[in-house]
């Protein structure tokens, strides 16, 4: 026999306190999946849905984009309604604030109203494509309609409709906002001692080697400029990022011996991530710098 029988028509009413237990917790269960979800369990690619409350000012349309804010109810005023669910406000996304902590609305949410919306994984969303060739997306600025595309987001761009402009994208929000490519190395201006900043022109990979990414990234020494991570600590004085003791016997018997800039084109993996100061990008890559000179 089963744990929870089947009811027949003029059976009496169970009382039973498992099986109206059982009943209540289904319940629950259903009331609380997002609208269109009833009948089914999340499935392994499918995307963290959560409660949000819309505090935008505005109405939020299906698929539209809400910043994360603070948690409905924190564990020190209600412990139970903190950890039976996740349950955040909703704000118009805002550059500085939102970055990396947004939610895809699953389906329309009037202001001042409760709904459901993803925070991470597989999920349908328009895009403002600045670039073709960008393959990650987070907030726009007070947009409540569209992710906005570029070289780093929190959002992964696995399919998007077209190459400009306000499209239909599946996107994966993985909260990765650090981006690697391929870059060459062209050319350098003094940042300090031993130290330098870079100029680099994006590269794409071929068959035989790398060229010139056509409309890809690139950077001047004054303007989107990489630092080479090695020369971080970099000084006028002893060890250095390439392990060279500069106050060695080697420099003090060979004056002319310097540290040299990255210099011959070299094509390095760049990477590229927000900034302390809002909306700004940062570069930098990874190379040992050479030693050159004359030995006396």
């Amino acid at each position: 026999m089963s744990q929870f029988p089947h009811i027949s028509a003029g059976d009496p009413l169970p009382r039973r306190a498992d099986l109206l237990n059982a009943q209540v917790r289904a319940a629950a269960d259903l009331a609380n999946r997002p609208a269109g979800q009833a009948g089914r369990s999340f499935a392994t690619g499918n995307p963290a849905v959560i409660r949000i409350k819309n505090n935008s000012g505005s109405n939020v349309a299906k698929y539209g984009v809400l910043g994360l804010g603070d948690v409905q109810v924190d564990h020190a005023t209600n412990a139970d309604a903190f950890l039976q669910r996740v349950y955040m406000d909703g704000d118009e996304p805002t550059t500085g604030t939102h970055e990396g902590r947004f939610a895809i609305a699953m389906g329309a949410i009037r202001d001042g109203e409760i709904g459901y919306a993803a925070v991470s994984g597989l999920v349908q969303c328009q895009v403002n494509v600045n670039s073709q060739f960008h393959d990650r997306a987070d907030i726009k600025d007070t947009d409540l309609t569209q992710l906005d595309s570029g070289p780093t987001g929190a959002a992964k761009i696995l399919w998007v409709a077209g190459t400009t402009g306000t499209q239909w994208a599946i996107v994966d929000i993985n909260h990765q906002t650090a981006d690697t490519f391929w870059a060459k190395i062209t050319g350098n201006a003094a940042n300090g001692d031993n130290k330098w900043k870079y100029a680099w022109t994006e590269q794409e990979r071929t068959s035989t080697g790398w060229q010139d990414l056509t409309g890809g990234r690139s950077g001047t020494t004054s303007t989107d400029f990489a630092l080479n991570s090695l020369e971080a600590s970099n000084s006028g004085s002893g060890v250095q990022g390439n392990s060279i003791d500069i106050d060695g016997a080697v420099f003090t018997d060979n004056s002319d011996l310097e540290i040299q800039p990255v210099q011959g084109d070299p094509v390095v993996r760049m990477y590229v991530e927000p900034e302390v100061t809002a909306g700004a990008l940062a570069y930098s890559f990874e190379y040992v710098n050479a030693v050159d000179g004359e030995c006396a």
